[in-house]
Formats: C-alpha cells, sequence, structure tokens
C-alpha cells in the first residue's frame, strides 16, 4: 500500500484525572483536531487519537512522545502511546460510527450518508467530514454554533463572514443558512480541509457563497470572523484577525480552555475590541469580543 493510501495514528490512552492537561497540549500538536474515546476495559481511562499525514509522521511522532513523557513523570506507566499506520478508507469509514444525526437548535447537522427532512424552522446542514475535522461533536463547534443561533436581534445581521479554521466549513454553511445575504470567506491551512469545505459547501447548495483558500491574506474587513482554532493559532494571529474586524462587527474565539480566557482578553483587548460575552461546555470556553461602530 502507498504512502498516498494510508494515514499515521496515533493513540494515546491515560488516566481519565489526566485528561485536561493532555488536551491542552494536543491543542497545540494537532491544531486541526483529534478524537476522545472511551477505553472500554478500564472506565478510569480515556485515549486520545491523532491522525497525521505520512510526511508528518516524524514530528508528529516526536511530539506525542514527548507528551506521553511528560505524563508518565506523573502517572507512570499508566500512560501509554501506540502508532501505526491505517488505511485511509479507514479513517473514513471510522466517523461513520461516532457521526449521527445531532440537533443543535435551530441547526440539524445530518451526516451525508443519512436522509432527513428537516421540520419547519429547522436549518439542516448536511455534512461529510472526509479527511477534515469538524463534524458539530466537539464542544467548540457547537459553542459558535450557539453563538451564531443567538444573535443579538438588535444587531444587524453580517453580510461578510470569515470563518477561520474553516475544517470541514460547518459554520460558514450554518451563517450561510441564518442570513441569507451573506458571503463567507473560509480559510484553513489544511488542504483536506479546503476539499472537504468545498464538497460540503456544493452539497448544502451554498458553493456560490462560500469561498474556501489556504490562507486569509488581503481580504479587506469582515461583519462576523468565526475563529474556532486552538491557543496557539489565535495568538499568533491575533494582530491580523483583529484588523479584519469591521466596524460594528464581531469576532468569536473558541478552540480554548476555560484558563485560557485572561491571556485572550489581553490579546484581543486592544484595537478597539471589547469582550461581549462568553459561554463555556465542560472546560471549553468560547468568546465574543465586538468592535464599535465609529
Amino acid at each position: 500500500m502507498s504512502k498516498a493510501e494510508t494515514l499515521m495514528k496515533l493513540e494515546l490512552t491515560l488516566p481519565a484525572g489526566a485528561a485536561d492537561l493532555a488536551v491542552g497540549a494536543l491543542g497545540e500538536i494537532s491544531p486541526g483536531g483529534f478524537e476522545e474515546q472511551e477505553v472500554e476495559d478500564d472506565p478510569q481511562a480515556v485515549r486520545f487519537v491523532v491522525y497525521g499525514e505520512p510526511e508528518m509522521a516524524p514530528e508528529l511522532c516526536a511530539s506525542m512522545e514527548a507528551l506521553a513523557r511528560s505524563l508518565r513523570a506523573a502517572h507512570g506507566d499508566s500512560v501509554r502511546l501506540a502508532s501505526s499506520e491505517i488505511p485511509r478508507e479507514n479513517w473514513r469509514e471510522a466517523w461513520k460510527v461516532h457521526f449521527r444525526l445531532q440537533r443543535l437548535d435551530p441547526f440539524v447537522i445530518c451526516p451525508s450518508w443519512i436522509d432527513h427532512a428537516p421540520a419547519p424552522g429547522e436549518h439542516l446542514i448536511a455534512l461529510d467530514p472526509g479527511s477534515a475535522f469538524g463534524t458539530g461533536l466537539h464542544e467548540t463547534t457547537r459553542l459558535c454554533l450557539r453563538e451564531l443561533a443567538t444573535w443579538p436581534a438588535g444587531r444587524s445581521e453580517p453580510r461578510s463572514v470569515l470563518d477561520f479554521g474553516c475544517g470541514t466549513g460547518i459554520l460558514g454553511i450554518a451563517a450561510c443558512l441564518l442570513w441569507p445575504g451573506s458571503q463567507v470567506v473560509a480559510v484553513d491551512n489544511d488542504p483536506l480541509a479546503i476539499s472537504a469545505c468545498e464538497e460540503n459547501a456544493g452539497r448544502n447548495g451554498l458553493a456560490h457563497r462560500i469561498s474556501a483558500r489556504g490562507e486569509l491574506g488581503g481580504d479587506g474587513v469582515f461583519d462576523l470572523i468565526l475563529a474556532n482554532v486552538s491557543r496557539p493559532v489565535l495568538l499568533v494571529h491575533a494582530e491580523a484577525l483583529q484588523a479584519h474586524v469591521a466596524p460594528g462587527g464581531a469576532l468569536v474565539l473558541s478552540g480554548l480552555l476555560a484558563e485560557d480566557r485572561e491571556a485572550m482578553v489581553v490579546a484581543y483587548g486592544g484595537a478597539g475590541l471589547t469582550l461581549a460575552g462568553e459561554a463555556a461546555e465542560g472546560d471549553w470556553l468560547c468568546l465574543h469580543l465586538v468592535r464599535g461602530a465609529g
């Protein structure tokens, strides 16, 4: 089997009490996302699974081994790391086991292989993750969708939206469904995510309203920026993202742990942005900042 047909799979198993520490590190190692699984024969343990392209394997393995060593210093041999190569198609099929129809009012996130007729008032998002991250299962994605769903009634609907770190394109699609007049620029540095985003935009009849690309560039300013990535990525791009918020616009940051709040407020508290709201689910945090109209 050629390298092009495989993916690197790394499985980190550890005590559930160390999960929060691992999640923070995994967000830096794998900004595109990772899976969290139960360990069938040990209810006191948790397993995190990271996938990578073959060319990423040396760096990814080194980073995961370093994380495992640091965790073993506190938790001993209960921390285990296993690596393997799997057929790419197996990875895609594995998503179908975990990815089920979900409702997050007013959205219904529906796998493309399931037929569903939406009820009146429901916004159907037909989604196939392909080889990208972002099905709506993760808390950070749900937090962003709730921010969209609870857009203040007195605020103008955004006509220009940036989905930064778009993954499958789920947030940009949701914005288009909520606001028929909006146009979305979707940005991700992962070519697999760009492909998945473009396919899902077409799947939802939105190819003419969602433009996917590999980098932000000089795209002007946006009424709404959605950035569901990791803390390191948000810190690196803080200045650029702030500069792209239009007067009267909003910036929604997610992919954050609760402990990241102060660092984000400091990094994004300038350039006329103020914290307008925040929401949490479990250990995960979402911040909503706005810029004055003047």
